[in-house]
């Protein structure tokens, strides 16, 4: 709605600019002269007529491109709390979660020979963290899909979710101490001990930018990456060398969303959503 206002807002300033053009070029529609009306515009006018437009769309474009940016968060945002709640509900039925994201939708049944031991294959992750046997039970107690109206990105296989903002959605992330985010890839081995870098305890974004990347911030933390620089203290208060994705996915901060380092000069990132603090999907 704010967006049609905005839009209504900038056509009315267009018609009225276009308005004073014509009084002052005495070709407009309040000018008593009929016959230079149908003689149409001069080239200068016209000129002048693009020229204030294009000033007027300068002025509007960063104004409407964050309110762009911050209905895309909301909705990324109500969909990243959908599919927390599927997983929540996956484990009231299973007693475990999913490495794959699509088996919020697909029952791993149909799948004719699952790898546990691979991401691609794995709807048990607590036992595969644990170091036991994959929990056969699984296959029984599935009762979804638990998650409903789903997009997937074509070429992956359906494995991927596509994302409101940005490009896709998949469960965990290579997660280093340094602030480097990567999302596992389907023939990545499910790690059951020794590697603090696998979490699977978050969910991962693809391909946001920089203004995505702060306006999802907010929306889900509720406060800026700016304030969050200022907390941490950084020497030099630089953007690029601040990262929380470490600290989120091992639970070390209140809040779920986590950015990697450069996430506000990269052109595109991957940020972390931790989806529960019950399942900590590495092994401290």
């Amino acid at each position: 709605m704010r967006l049609f206002y905005l839009g209504a807002s900038l056509l009315l300033l267009a018609l009225k600019s276009v308005i004073i053009v014509l009084e002052i070029s005495n070709i407009g529609v309040f000018v008593k002269q009929k016959n230079r009306l149908r003689s149409g515009f001069t080239a200068l006018e016209l000129i002048i007529v693009i020229f204030v437009l294009a000033i007027l769309a300068a002025l509007l474009y960063k104004p409407i491109a964050k309110l762009v940016s911050s209905s895309g968060s909301a909705s990324l945002n109500t969909q990243l709390s959908q599919i927390e709640n599927g997983l929540k509900q996956y484990y009231l039925h299973t007693g475990t979660y999913p490495c794959n994201i699509k088996y919020l939708w697909e029952n791993p049944a149909k799948d004719n020979t699952p790898d546990a031991k691979n991401i691609g294959g794995c709807y048990d992750a607590l036992s595969l963290v644990a170091g036991g046997d994959q929990d056969q039970d699984v296959l029984t107690h599935w009762s979804g899909p638990y998650l409903e109206g789903v997009e997937v990105v074509e070429g992956t296989g359906g494995n991927n979710l596509k994302a409101n903002m940005g490009q896709s959605i998949t469960i965990g992330a290579n997660v280093a101490e340094d602030g480097t985010v990567t999302p596992l890839s389907r023939s990545d081995a499910v790690k059951a001990s020794g590697d603090a870098t696998q979490v699977l305890n978050v969910i991962t974004i693809s391909g946001l930018q920089t203004d995505q990347v702060k306006s999802l911030y907010q929306q889900t933390n509720g406060r800026s990456i700016e304030a969050a620089i200022n907390e941490k203290k950084l020497s030099n208060k630089s953007a690029d060398k601040f990262s929380d994705a470490w600290e989120v996915a091992r639970e070390e901060v209140p809040y779920k969303l986590g950015v990697p380092k450069a996430a506000t000069s990269a052109d595109k990132v991957y940020v972390i959503y931790r989806w529960t603090t019950d399942f900590s999907g590495y092994q401290k």
